[in-house]
């Protein structure tokens, strides 16, 4: 065996080693380590043997043999891959294209460095040489990429996605493969060719980013019709409750702020529904401009019914916003209607409850034995 032979399957396993390396980085085995380590070296051993026969050709079917050999002992792992990892066809398939990607890439980037600085005759050891130094540099950075960025991409795609980004890895190695061969052989066809599928790649690129990103939009407008109050823009209870959940999960004290306005239905009655909402809506931007200067957020939890919850740790300045927000009653509030007034309720995490349920209750108590006692008129609302 000469020297030719042995850089020749240098390059290979080095190829083949990224190959499994990523697939044992990135997936769960089903069996022990040494197990999948015994299992795919024997394969391996076998597949190199065969692979080192009739090795006799010129330097240049060396170089196109490697490429070839490395697409199907690729294609051939896949079976004992799959029986020895415990991940989906289609996610298997999605990363062994990208793996061979990367290693056609690297080899691709060896080939031409080693044809700039080494002589015709010298190729496969410079081949080598760039090859290694390579995979040295840009393997562990490769890798975790995979696992911390592309396989949470595929887990989260929809399987028409999933097909798209498939297809899209796919043109994008044989694009590669391509460039590789009409460099190596000098062909100009290829080289067009070549070129013609990193054109129609990144066509697919921007079709699959529109799609996950108009995706995306509507996912948020979903969220919003969710979350929100479309009346008055401001968040409903469930967005409420949600954030509610989180900050008693974070023992993070809060303040919840029961408002209710008072004699609202006579604005209804005597003006109509649409004045109405006009009242809310001004209640609304009124209060948020007047609980300025405490962390917190308003929300309507149902027709005439407002909650404030503020991380205001200091009572009193939260005691003064209240006030203000009093103090607005008999003030020009609508075109037809001056502010009726607002009752209000407060209880407050952990002092008072740490259930949502229990902490509404209390506030909702309160407000109420406010608006008995003094109809809104002064903030005795504990």
């Amino acid at each position: 065996m000469n020297l030719d032979v042995i850089y020749q399957l240098i390059i290979g396993v080095e190829m083949l080693f990224v190959y499994l390396t990523v697939f044992d980085k990135c997936f769960r085995r089903k069996y022990s380590k040494m197990k999948t380590f015994l299992l795919l070296f024997t394969f391996s051993i076998i597949l190199i043997t065969l692979a080192s026969f009739k090795t006799t050709q010129i330097l240049q079917g060396y170089i196109v043999k490697v490429m070839a050999l490395n697409i199907f002992i690729g294609a051939l792992y896949f079976a004992p891959l799959k029986y020895l990892y415990d991940q989906p066809l289609r996610k298997m398939l999605i990363v062994q294209c990208r793996a061979w990607t990367f290693t056609t890439l690297m080899f691709a980037v060896s080939l031409h460095l080693a044809h700039l600085f080494f002589s015709p005759s010298q190729t496969l050891i410079g081949v080598m040489l760039f090859q290694t130094v390579v995979y040295i540099i840009f393997c562990p950075y490769f890798i975790k990429r995979i696992k911390t960025k592309f396989l949470y991409v595929i887990e989260n795609f929809s399987e028409k996605d999933s097909t798209s980004l498939l297809a899209l890895i796919l043109l994008s190695f044989l694009a590669i493969l391509l460039l590789c061969y009409a460099f190596i052989l000098d062909i100009e066809e290829l080289k067009i060719l070549s070129l013609l599928g990193f054109i129609i790649n990144a066509s697919f690129h921007c079709n699959l980013l529109y799609d996950v990103v108009n995706r995306g939009r509507n996912v948020d407008n979903l969220k919003e019709m969710i979350y929100t109050d479309h009346l008055t823009g401001v968040p409903n209870r469930r967005s409420l409750v949600e954030e509610m959940e989180k900050l008693i999960q974070n023992k993070t004290p809060f303040h919840l702020i029961f408002l209710d306005l008072n004699y609202f239905k006579s604005i209804n009655d005597k003006y109509g529904h649409l004045k109405g909402d006009e009242y809310l809506k001004t209640f609304s931007k009124r209060c948020k401009y007047l609980m300025q200067g405490i962390p917190g957020t308003l929300y309507r939890i149902s027709g005439d019914e407002f909650i404030f919850l503020s991380l205001e740790v200091n009572i009193k300045l939260v005691q003064q916003k209240i006030l203000k927000i009093q103090q607005l009653k008999g003030r020009r509030f609508i075109k037809d209607s001056t502010f009726l007034g607002v009752s209000c309720g407060l209880s407050s995490f952990p002092k008072d409850s740490d259930s949502i349920e229990t902490l509404i209750s209390i506030a909702d108590q309160r407000m109420y034995n406010n608006k008995r006692d003094t109809r809104g008129n002064s903030p005795t609302y504990r």
